[in-house]
Parts: C-alpha cells; structure tokens; sequence
C-alpha cells in the first residue's frame, strides 16, 4: 500500500490508509487538507464497520419459546405467536431497524431493532422490549413481483400512506388493490360489501311521510308546528340510533351478496392472510355455504399460512366431512335432546319440549321459536341463538355465540306440542324533545318509563324501579317484563313475580306469560335463601366484632397496659 494511504491502485483511500501515515510530519498546507480528509474518510470506515448488512433470512425465538420471528424474503417476515393466528408483515430497512407494516391489519405495525450480536429487538404489541435470538437459518423466498398498475405499485411502495387512506379509496380502488396480494384492502373490500347490503336492507322499509304541519302548500301546513314537529323527530332518531347501535351487538350477521360469496375461496386461496381466510370462512358459514366454508380451514391450516385456531375449527367440524351439507328449511321446531359434538358454542346442548320451551344445560330456560326455518332461541342479552338444520337433522349454529357449533339429536321426546305466539310490542322512542322522561312515561310514554325504571336499578332501587318496568311490561313490552324478573332475581322483590304472573291470568298470550314460564323461579328462590343466610351470618360476625370491642374498653387501665 502506498505512502499516501491511497489504495494499491491509486483510487479511493482505503480504510487502513491511517496506520502508513501516522508517523509522518506534515507541514505543508497542502499536506494537512489531506490528513484532515483521510481522518474523516477513517471515521467513516469505522462507523460502516458497526453497521448491519441487509438482513438474512433466519428464524429468532423468545426465551420462553412463545413468539418466533421468521425473515422470510428480502421484503417479508412473519411473527408466529403459539396458539394465535399468525401475523405476515412487509418490512423496509432503516439503518438497523426494520420497519414491518402488517399486511391485513393497518392498525399493526411493528419496529424492529437488530444487535450486532444477531439478536432481534423488538417490544410486540406494544409491550416492552425483548430479545429475540437467532435460532437458525432459512432459505430465503423469493419476492413477488410488484403488480403492473401503477395506483397498486404505489401502495406496495408506500404501505403506511396507503393503508392510512384506505377509507377514502373507492370501491373500484380497493378492488385493484385486493388484485394485487394486499390482504387489507380486501378485508375492507368485504366490510364495504356487508355495509352495503347492510344499508340495502334499511332502506327497503317503509318511508314515513312529512307530518301534516311540515307539508308546505296544505291547509295543515304550520311553519311553528313544523319546527318543532321536526325537532320532536330529530330527538326520536337519535335515540332510535343509540338503541340500534345497542342492537347490533347482538343482531343477525348480514349476508353478503351472491357474487362476494362467490369470490371468497379463490381470496384466500391468492393471500396469505389468516385474518381473510377466517373472515371469508365466517361469512360462508353465515350464508349457510358449509362445503366451501371447510374448504377454506383447510387452506388456512396448511402453510404457508398455517393457521392453529384454523387447525382446529378443521378439526372441530370433521364430523361434518361427507355429510350431505345441504341447508334444510324445518317447518316445525325440533323436538327431543340435541348434543354439541364439538366444543366450538356457548351452549353444550339443547332439549326442546312442548310449546317451544327449551333447556339449555341445567340453569337456562327459554322460549324456541321458527322464523323463515330457522330455529331462534331468545337469550337474556336481547339477541337470538340461531339454529339451521341440515338434511340429515342435524344443527348448526349460525349465531355469533354458538358459530361453527354441531348439534345432534340423543334422544328425549319425539312428540311436542305446538309452540303458542304471544303478543308483544315494540318499545318505541316516543319521548318528545326536551321532554323530561317522568312527564314522559305520565303520559303513556314507554320510552320514559323505561328511562326512569334504569335510573332507580343503576342506584340499586329495584323496588322504585319495578312500577316502571311494570307499566311497560302491562304494555306489552317485553323488556320491561323481563326487567321485572331482574328486579326478583337482584333485588329480592318479591311482589315482581306476582304482578308478572297477575299480567299473565288476565291474557294467556301476553308476552308475560312467556317469562313467568321460562323463568327458573326455583333457582331464584335458592338464590334469595343463600342470600339471607349470608345477610344473617354478617350482622352475627359485626355483632360478635362489636361485643369483643366494648369488652376490651371495660377492662381495667392496668390489665389494659398489658
């Protein structure tokens, strides 16, 4: 190597160049713009010999064996929790970190730092930071190759931007960009499509029409009125959408359209994804498409997804492999002891008897019924469990409680009666605007009767509250009748249950009959018991609490002193 600490062919200096010039005086000027520029080129030489190369593809495991972090690709790399679905990001590098943006959940995006010792650091959902070591070396995938429209290209350059925007793209952008292998965008490309028949179906009920007062060029037609007709409307919408957002936690899924149903396989089948996959499942489940529903946990359970809880909704519904899997619409409600085979729903059995009554296990009592072949069991979160039969008799939940649960029938009765309807009405939004909820529920108004009941229940008064439950459930409301067994159950108010079962013998089909005869009284009884053996036991325990205090304050000064 030269003098000057330029390389052997006199190019760019080379990062030993300072050793052959360290005992040399330099007294020219000239001279020393050359040192000064070989020091800065030797700061940078040591600084690049700190920093890390592209990363090679390797697995990293925590120390418990929990969480293994796979570099899959030059571009990818997959975080496998064990027993969870596994998550597939697409990262870039940043210096020594690796910046991953999940694939189908724009929410997730994860930092990670790797150490000169080959360790990866890294603080996973959003916890504190561990270690990672090197676990073993893999073979490196190849990256697929970018697609050829340029609004999906710029997405795959630019994830955190595009998934940030993903809201406001169409549904035709979202449609290139699902074509292109981007996970998220077809996640919400099926959130579009269900918001869609969603609203589809809302807008298919009857239009009310303008109030008398508000239509403009009639004799009716009063401006004043008008106004605060329509702030009276106003009042009532949003409390009609604060009780439907309450409803929909509980509500029936919503089908998606033909043509999305169509497309749901060949989606997984394209992405890597397990949160599509078993988004794609549960809707096929729901439109009752069993075959393709399987279909699609088998791909999920294989790699390179591999999927466990997939795993084991394969394994869960294996009894139902070479079953005929038609849908069957039943005319009348099952009848008899039906068992879950898996252990995928709420609810481990039901056994229906005479009238649609229906025991769920040793504690819950319910009412079936059938609506469009579809067995509903009314539960006490205001929703249904919903059963559909197959050819063969046998049941599958269709509910978000009891999904991808099987039931067959073991025995029990073979002949029921008829289930009886009773007669119930909705409770309406009818407060005015501004109107206080006790002048409401005075004059009739069920929406302020309710309002007042849960003001007295929230403060633990259930013997204010059931006057106002009564009053609704004497309308024909059921939550009020149901509120009224709360009130018997919490409250220990006696006089809730005669009054249900006076509502009942003055109608045999109010819908009071139906809770005062599927309702576990005797459990409640046992309850009420339990209770005042406690209530009893305590006053006994403060009493002997309170006569060990005096006993101790009477005794002398001295003996205190010991």
């Amino acid at each position: 190597m030269r003098e000057n600490g330029l390389g052997a062919e006199g190019g760019a200096p080379a990062c030993g160049g300072m050793e052959s010039v360290a005992g040399t005086r330099l007294v020219s000027p000239h001279r020393q713009v050359f040192y000064h520029l070989l020091a800065g080129i030797a700061i940078w030489c040591m600084a690049a010999g700190y920093a890390l190369g592209a990363p090679q593809c390797a697995s990293y495991q925590d120390g418990e064996e929990e969480i293994m972090i796979a570099i899959v690709s030059p571009s990818r790399l997959e975080i496998r929790t064990r027993n969870q679905p596994p998550r597939f990001y697409h990262y870039r590098q940043n210096g020594d970190s690796l910046e991953a943006v999940n694939l189908s959940n724009p929410y997730d995006r994860e930092t990670l730092r790797r150490s000169t010792d080959g360790e990866i650091l890294a603080g996973l959902y959003g916890g504190d930071s561990q270690r990672f070591p090197r676990v073993a070396s893999l073979v490196c995938q190849a990256d697929e190759a970018f697609s050829s429209d340029p609004e999906a290209r710029a997405c795959w350059e630019n994830l955190p931007d595009c998934q940030d925007t993903l809201r406001e793209k169409s549904v035709a952008q979202l449609e290139t960009l699902c074509d292109a292998r981007l996970p998220f965008a077809c996640l919400d490309l099926l959130k579009r499509s269900q918001e869609a028949s969603a609203e589809k179906s809302g807008a298919e009920e009857k239009k009310e029409e303008p109030p008398p007062v508000c239509r403009e060029g009639e004799a009716t037609y009063d401006e004043a009125a008008c106004g605060e007709r329509i702030q009276e409307l106003i009042g009532k919408a949003l409390a009609k959408g604060l009780a439907d957002a309450f409803q929909s936690l509980y509500a029936d899924p919503v089908i998606l359209p033909k043509a999305m149903l169509e497309r749901l396989s060949a989606l997984c089948q394209a992405n890597v994804s397990a949160e599509l996959c078993a988004k794609a499942a549960e809707h096929l489940w729901d439109a009752g498409e069993y075959p393709r529903a399987l279909e699609v946990f088998a791909r999920a359970c294989q790699m390179p997804i591999g999927d466990p809880e997939a795993c084991r909704r394969a394994g869960a519904l294996e009894s139902l492999s070479g079953a005929n899997l038609t849908p069957a619409a039943l005319e009348t409600l099952p009848c008899g002891h039906y068992a879950a085979l898996n252990e995928r729903g709420l609810m481990p059995e039901f056994d229906f008897g005479d009238r649609g009554k229906t025991r769920m296990g040793e504690l819950f009592l319910a009412r079936a019924r059938l609506e469009n072949g579809l067995v509903r069991i009314r539960h006490d979160k205001g929703g249904d469990f919903v059963l559909r039969a197959l050819s063969d008799g046998t049941l599958v939940g269709q509910d978000s409680w009891n999904r991808y649960a099987i039931y067959q029938r073991t025995g029990g009765e073979t002949r029921c009666a008829a289930p009886v309807a009773y007669r119930e009405t909705q409770l309406e939004m009818d407060c005015r605007a501004g109107e206080d909820m006790e002048s409401c529920c005075a004059r009739g108004g069920m929406q302020g009767c309710n309002g007042m009941g849960h003001q007295s229940a929230l403060q633990g008064d259930w013997q204010a509250a059931l006057p106002f439950y009564a009053k609704m459930c004497q309308a024909g409301i059921r939550s009020g009748c149901e509120n009224m067994v709360t009130a018997f159950a919490e409250g220990g108010v006696e006089k809730a249950r005669e009054t249900l079962e006076t509502i009942c013998a003055e109608d045999a089909q109010h819908v009071a009959c139906d809770i005062v005869e599927t309702t576990g009284w005797e459990l409640f009884d046992a309850l009420q018991e339990l209770r005042k053996i406690s209530q009893t036991l305590n006053e006994m325990l403060e009493l002997e609490e309170g006569d060990g205090e005096d006993v101790k304050t009477d005794l002398p000064d001295e003996e205190e002193e010991k």
